[in-house]
């Protein structure tokens, strides 16, 4: 039940899907991680997202720089936005910069 209540809280918070978070916590499974790591991470780029939507030049860019768009959608949508514009990066080094920028330190892991 507490872990049930944690995972709705979550969601709310990071304005997505309890469906969308347990992929993601599977995901982290997957990679090794604990469940629930990329939570923290996604708090981040919560928290770039909201600022690229509040008008924050810098976090507008990395958003336009990478072709994605986050008017009007879901965190999720942007998400899967963002995944589809690392496919596109091929320098690793701008790809690992990009990730840090959006996730915070140990970003890289989130990158697909």
């Amino acid at each position: 039940m507490k872990e049930s209540f944690q995972l709705g809280r979550d969601a709310r918070t990071l304005g997505m899907s309890t469906t969308g978070l347990q992929r993601l916590d599977q995901a982290d499974i997957a990679q090794g991680f604990e469940p629930g790591e990329a939570r923290g991470r996604l708090g981040k780029f919560a928290n770039t997202v909201g600022k690229a939507e509040e008008g924050d030049k810098a976090a507008r860019e990395v958003f336009k720089d990478m072709g994605v768009e986050i008017s009007g959608k879901t965190m999720e949508q942007i998400l899967n936005q963002v995944a589809e514009a690392f496919d596109r990066i091929q320098d690793p080094a701008k790809r690992a910069h990009e990730a840090v920028v959006l996730f915070g330190r140990g970003g890289q892991v989130m990158i697909p």
